[in-house]
């Protein structure tokens, strides 16, 4: 079984390096493919023809907001992060120009993430069934037993509870 840091060693996967504010620590770690660093950090693939700022601040911010441990269960217009099969998990920007964020949950606390869509192209559940594959088809990749780690706590006011 392949563990992180020889992903990391291999450079299959990068750390995200989140933008906290002074004084803050980081609770969580992120770490993305290749795919999903050029797809993300790239202003002229997230902006598709030309530079879309606004989506790549949007994808920063909550992947910040994870890594600083906000709880991105809960909220009033989306719930940002939501498991869309098993242990398959996607992480949600704000429109207007909303990306999700795939992938899946190493350990507790440590999210990979495989790859990124505009929600403009998920229009229905059967689109979505290429990117479960594609998480899945990544986590075989890297050498990663997929266990299912977390499930919704009962009174959703806790992050994750493990199985």
């Amino acid at each position: 079984m392949a563990t992180l840091k020889q992903a990391v060693n291999d450079e299959k996967v990068l750390k995200f390096k989140a933008k906290i504010d002074v004084g803050e620590l980081e609770n969580r770690c992120v770490y993305v493919s290749q795919e999903a660093h050029k797809w993300c950090f790239s202003s002229k693939q997230l902006g598709e023809k030309t530079p879309n700022p606004n989506a790549w601040k949007d994808v920063n911010a909550v992947l910040s907001e994870f890594v600083e441990g906000q709880n991105l269960l809960l909220g009033l217009e989306i719930r940002r992060l939501m498991n869309i099969k098993e242990d398959i998990w996607e992480i949600k920007t704000k429109p207007p120009d909303a990306v999700r964020i795939f992938g899946w949950f190493y350990k507790q606390n440590i999210f990979i993430v495989s790859h990124c869509e505009y929600r403009k192209n998920l229009k229905s559940f059967k689109a979505y069934k290429p990117h479960i594959k594609k998480v899945i088809d990544f986590s075989n990749e890297l050498g990663f037993f997929r266990e299912r780690h977390f499930k919704w706590s009962k009174d959703e006011k806790e992050y994750f509870k493990i199985n």
